[in-house]
């Protein structure tokens, strides 16, 4: 029976390895994959304060090769001799830095084969970067998360040697949880990026076509018992003088233990002036929850182009004993806009 139990843990084993060295080879010109471990579209949810995130904008090892089959195999993993590589800037795109062609095209696509829904296998740039990130000890019992504001067009992500993961949304941001990958002190970052995948045939478009990791990528770390996500709707009732705060928060609770005097604050305020203040107590609550509210707010002052009038959303969550856990911050305006008659 121990055999059998032994037999069947080692090929459910085999199978996954095999399974993700299949999507890490192919994912990019497999038309059923678009993401492996990429965390679901959210809001800004960066903690306030510089201690918690840090750019990893800068210069970057880079090698660059005209067709997949050319890229160095194992260049992610730990202690790969990259010291013959150059340099990159990221963000930045390749052909602006002397790697490839821009290309700019109206309505065709720019590679051939044209062959939907498959890329190109030759004569499709692939760059592989190489970076060094340090994880601080105030982040060790922390959660840490990886923020890519765009790469075009798919490309891979690995740490410390580890598959983390893969997307192909080429001009919107991706987020990766890297928790269980990285380490307090240094720690490697590896992305593979194509130049061409079968979501390229989605993007054929009046634009320059590019390539490259064309936007900041944010390093930042949240606390166990966080706010993972949230709306705000904010809007004018019928006089179009009073706001209407309409707020839905996403919670999530990794601390492995029950809550019990915990809380979370919402406050709107206009400069310095406190416009609205909700209070909700976190008992019990566990793994991801919602909390949500609807306020009325007398005599807002509507957003406008003319007047943009924005104010200012916390968020907060507080420990049993009032101190602070986490502070997030953004910008709301009150606005409408419908068609009458």
């Amino acid at each position: 029976m121990k055999r059998t139990i032994l037999t069947l843990v080692l090929c459910l084993s085999l199978a996954s390895l095999y399974s993700q060295t299949e999507a890490e080879l192919n994912a990019w010109n497999d038309v059923k994959i678009h993401e492996i471990n990429r965390l679901y579209p959210r809001t800004n949810v960066v903690p306030v304060g510089e201690e918690f995130s840090k750019l990893l904008n800068g210069d970057w090892k880079f090698h660059w090769v005209d067709s997949p089959s050319k890229a160095p195999a194992d260049f992610y993993k730990e202690g790969y001799d990259a010291s013959n590589w150059k340099t990159i800037k990221v963000p930045s795109n390749w052909e602006l830095n002397g790697y490839g062609t821009p290309i700019y095209v109206n309505v065709d696509n720019e590679f051939r084969p044209n062959e939907p829904p498959f890329a190109p296998t030759v004569d499709n740039p692939v760059g592989c970067y190489l970076t060094e990130f340090e994880i601080p000890k105030t982040w060790a019992d922390r959660l840490t998360f990886i923020n890519f504001g765009a790469v075009k067009s798919a490309y891979y992500l690995w740490v410390n040697g580890q598959f983390v993961g893969f997307t192909e949304d080429a001009k919107t941001n991706a987020e990766f949880d890297l928790t269980p990958f990285v380490k307090v002190g240094k720690n490697t970052l590896a992305v593979k990026v194509f130049r061409f995948s079968n979501g390229s045939y989605f993007e054929c478009q009046d634009f320059w076509r590019l390539s490259g990791i064309e936007r900041d990528v944010t390093l930042y770390s949240k606390p166990a018992l966080n706010v993972y996500d949230y709306e705000v709707v904010a809007g004018l009732d019928d006089t179009y003088k009073n706001g209407i705060f309409d707020i839905d928060i996403i919670l999530e609770n990794k601390t492995n233990k029950s809550l019990k005097k915990e809380k979370v604050e919402v406050a709107v305020y206009d400069g310095e002036n406190e416009l609205l203040r909700l209070e909700k107590d976190l008992v019990g609550m566990d793994g991801k929850f919602n909390l949500k509210a609807k306020r009325v707010m007398p005599d807002i002052k509507p957003w406008s182009a003319e007047h943009p009038n924005l104010y200012r959303l916390e968020i907060k969550i507080l420990d049993k004993k009032g101190k602070e856990i986490e502070r997030i911050e953004n910008h709301i305006g009150f606005r409408t806009s419908e068609i009458k008659d």
